[in-house]
């Protein structure tokens, strides 16, 4: 049950009262014999042909509920997917916090896929292209499967998006950074600088062009110093 019912106790009785819910105007709250008894989307008034004066009995109600919780959880599986770009597994995800059961999430998630509301493909360039100037190709592989996209994705993409000259520029600016707060390029230094570009995960060849490329020019930064007597 959603978290739109999730107190219901009363599942027949007479329709006594219908009225527009102040906060959501596209919810209705059921009244059954004078109690309150549930809230439905307004959509479904027309399609259960819901009235003052009809009976419901458990069957109609149980078919009720489940339409709305069906219905509920594509309208916000639609909010996620619109709000922003994320991926199959997040928006499952999301969706399971306001409790919506296992089939209406299922049946949410493939209608927004056949709408193409969702696509891991799209996402996954999606964030590929929003991190390669931040982290490097094994750090955003590892951070894709962790949203739930396939292996096969995640190489597909690598392969297309993946840019070794831009990789390689991007390492060196984090580790000419962190070169700066280290000091110097001594055993210590270099071993910290090592760590800090590997740690963001750049390709391992990536990092011992950037290393080369750092320690040419320290030498070289050495090498044309001037030296007062």
């Amino acid at each position: 049950m959603s978290k739109f019912n999730q107190n219901v106790e009363i599942f027949s009785g007479e329709i006594t009262k219908m009225d527009i819910q102040k906060k959501r105007k596209d919810r209705i709250n059921i009244h059954l014999d004078l109690v309150y008894a549930f809230s439905c989307h307004v959509d479904l008034v027309f399609e259960f042909k819901l009235d003052k004066g009809k009976n419901l009995t458990p069957e109609d109600t149980k078919s009720i509920l489940e339409a709305d919780d069906e219905k509920m959880a594509y309208q916000y599986g639609l909010r996620i997917a619109l709000m922003r770009t994320v991926s199959v597994y997040d928006c499952r995800k999301k969706l399971k916090g306001y409790e919506f059961s296992p089939r209406s999430i299922d049946l949410a998630i493939d209608r927004l896929l056949e709408n193409d509301f969702l696509s891991d493909l799209r996402y996954a360039a999606y964030f590929y292209e929003m991190k390669q100037s931040q982290w490097g190709r094994y750090r955003i592989q590892q951070e894709l499967k962790r949203h739930g996209i396939s292996n096969d994705l995640v190489r597909e993409v690598t392969e297309k998006m993946a840019d070794g000259d831009k990789e390689f520029e991007e390492a060196l600016k984090y580790a000419s950074r962190k070169l700066e707060s280290v000091g110097t390029l001594d055993q210590k230094g270099y071993a910290k600088v090592y760590g800090f570009i590997a740690r963001k995960g750049f390709a391992s060849d990536v990092v011992r062009r950037v290393m080369n490329q750092l320690k040419k020019e320290c030498r070289e930064s050495f090498e044309n110093q001037d030296w007062d007597e």
